[in-house]
């Protein structure tokens, strides 16, 4: 979960950090020469780089926006690039000092988005550096925005194109729709679904509720139900469930290296609180022809990864993904059968109550 606890993050810094600077800038610089004078900022006090060629726009109140025209923007590592014909941002600022902030509007038009990974799996990271910070947006609205995103090792990138991602909430309505559609590396998938209104995240003593549905592929995700007291804890009740009957199609497609284990199918339910999600009724089962998994338990914590309690069972007798599985040193086996319990944490993972049966050829049993 850490790479969400980033991408959450980083995403509500940059806008709040955006709005912020624009704002400033305005009471300080002439409207006129604002363009050059934050393009002159950026570039001469940090060694990212900033290009504007088209009109910059701001307003000025409680929910300040700023809206930009032809924008180009390079971090110092050169390991993410931003560029949009039409990018415009808007803020709550009295959210700001809630547990909650909402962004009123986020607007992309003919974007593009280049992300390297180039942190090793060695390096490491502060976790209690990191907040999760979730930012609802009432009004979103991205058209035709690429998503470059290479990792480490690849020469080629992931390459997902989110032709439209919609979402808005008119006053009065009692749910807000979001639609999105487009491709990855060419295969078309489909975000749909429905939830609650600001309104009755934010004046409402009621559950908050929400529905959203993701299609790829012959892969189903679904995640339904509902967060109580949200401006609190934000206690959460949610049915989470996945249907993946080519699960070697969908590693394809996101890059991954893995042999054919057939089809997917898992449902749980996340519980505990925002800054302390927890997994409970694990039920997962992965099968195809002389191939099945069950894995079944909870995760206390997913954000820090503790409090893991998962039983197990296997049964492999296909010699090729045997082979692929275990190390080169171990003698070739054809049929093995194994379970047990992992209980503990990422950092300190305990196997208890193990058996493991295996056979290979000319009469060889462990």
């Amino acid at each position: 979960m850490r790479w969400l606890k980033y991408i959450l993050t980083g995403l509500t810094s940059l806008v709040i950090a955006a709005v912020a600077m624009v704002v400033t800038l305005v009471l300080l610089l002439d409207p006129n020469h604002l363009s050059a004078g934050l393009v002159h900022i950026v570039n001469r006090t940090t060694d990212n780089q900033l290009e504007i060629t088209g009109p910059l726009g701001v307003d000025l109140s409680l929910s300040p926006s700023v809206k930009v025209f032809g924008i180009h923007f390079q971090n110092a590592t050169e390991d993410f690039e931003f560029s949009a014909a039409e990018i415009s941002l808007q803020i709550d600022l009295l959210s700001l000092w809630k547990k909650i902030k909402i962004v009123n509007e986020i607007v992309i038009k003919d974007g593009s988005v280049g992300i390297r990974q180039a942190r090793h799996e060695d390096e490491e990271v502060d976790d209690e550096a990191v907040q999760l910070i979730i930012p609802f947006v009432e009004r979103l609205d991205i058209e035709n925005l690429v998503i470059h995103y290479l990792l480490p090792g690849e020469s080629e990138p992931l390459e997902v194109r989110l032709a439209s991602l919609r979402k808005d909430d008119p006053a009065g309505a009692e749910t807000i729709v979001l639609t999105g559609a487009g491709t990855i590396d060419g295969i078309s998938f489909k975000l749909e679904g429905e939830s609650g209104t600001t309104a009755n995240l934010l004046t409402s003593d009621k559950p908050f509720p929400f529905n959203y549905h993701f299609y790829v592929l012959q892969t189903v995700i679904r995640a339904e139900g509902r967060i109580s007291n949200p401006l609190e804890t934000g206690d959460l009740d949610i049915a989470l469930q996945i249907e993946a009957p080519d699960v070697q199609g969908l590693m394809d497609l996101l890059h991954a290296s893995a042999p054919d284990i057939g089809s997917l199918a898992a449902t749980g339910r996340l519980a505990g609180t925002l800054a302390a999600p927890r997994l409970d009724d694990l039920e997962l089962k992965v099968s195809r022809d002389n191939v099945a998994l069950q894995v079944s338990g909870t995760v206390g914590n997913l954000l820090t990864a503790e409090d893991i309690n998962l039983d197990f069972s296997t049964s492999v007798a296909d010699s090729e993904l045997l082979a692929f599985l275990l190390p080169d040193q171990v003698p070739r086996f054809d049929n093995l059968r194994s379970s047990g319990k992992l209980s503990g944490s990422a950092a300190i993972l305990s196997l208890v109550n193990y058996t493991l049966e295996a056979s290979g050829p000319r009469g060889l049993k462990l």
